[in-house]
């Protein structure tokens, strides 16, 4: 008596026998054959573009890499030859430059000794400026306002005539470092400098504005009422000096 099991395998073997079973299984075969030489074309198809576009790339990049080394050592020249350029421009000036201040200090040396002497007043007049009690200030007044609680100061001080002085004689002494470097001395330009020093007593008005102090009775008004024996008292004071003038006894 057969088992269950060797029906089932007996009907699969029967099934795997049949036409119809066959028939699918070539057909499916077929569609992976089929996909499988598909795939392969592409493959194919792939690789001669590839031989055909690559070689183009890499020649394109080889000429490019040419160029860019020449280039670059075109540049590499360049920069060699702007460093040595550079270097030769320091040198020159240093050249120079020492020509230069060797010459200016055989100047200073040999330059008349009334630059220095004028020099010297100059610097005099500037100590002399800067000596306390030479600012001056005058004509101070005062305007009160009580309704901002604000005074504003009124004051007229020398101030801008003493720094204009002191301005004019540090321009002056450097003008006159300068003329060392000069062929030949100027005295009537020193002596004009001399003369045109800013005089000191022309006065410049500047008013202001503070915030006034206040007292306790900026705040009571009530303090700052006279009481009434006070007024009796200056009423009587002031009718005792009235009859004393109209020359009645008191």
């Amino acid at each position: 008596m057969e088992t269950e099991k060797a029906k089932v395998e007996k009907i699969l073997a029967e099934l795997e026998a049949s036409p119809e079973v066959r028939k699918i299984r070539e057909d499916k075969a077929a569609e992976v054959l089929a996909k499988r030489l598909e795939v392969v074309g592409r493959i194919e198809a792939l690789r001669n573009e590839q031989a055909e576009v690559l070689p183009k790339l890499q020649a394109d990049l080889e000429e490019k890499e040419a160029a860019y080394s020449t280039a670059k050592a075109a540049l590499e020249g360049l920069a060699h030859d702007c460093r040595t350029a550079a270097l030769a421009l320091r040198s020159e000036r240093v050249t120079f430059d020492n020509a230069i201040r060797n010459c200016e200090a055989s100047l200073f040396e040999s330059a008349d000794p009334a630059i220095d002497a004028a020099i010297l007043f100059f610097r005099d007049k500037l100590d002399d400026l800067r000596r306390p009690g030479k600012i001056d200030r005058r004509g101070r007044s005062t305007e009160r306002n009580i309704f901002t609680w604000t005074k504003k100061t009124t004051v007229e001080t020398n101030t801008k005539a003493i720094h204009d002085a002191l301005a004019y004689c540090r321009a002056a002494i450097m003008e006159l470092e300068k003329m060392k470097l000069t062929p030949e001395l100027d005295l009537a330009k020193i002596e004009a400098m001399k003369s045109r020093i800013p005089r000191i007593d022309v006065f410049t008005e500047y008013v202001g504005d503070e915030s006034m102090e206040r007292t306790i009775a900026d705040f009571d008004s009530r303090m700052a009422l006279k009481s009434d024996s006070q007024i009796e008292w200056e009423i009587g004071k002031l009718n005792d000096k009235f009859k004393k003038i109209m020359g009645r006894p008191a």
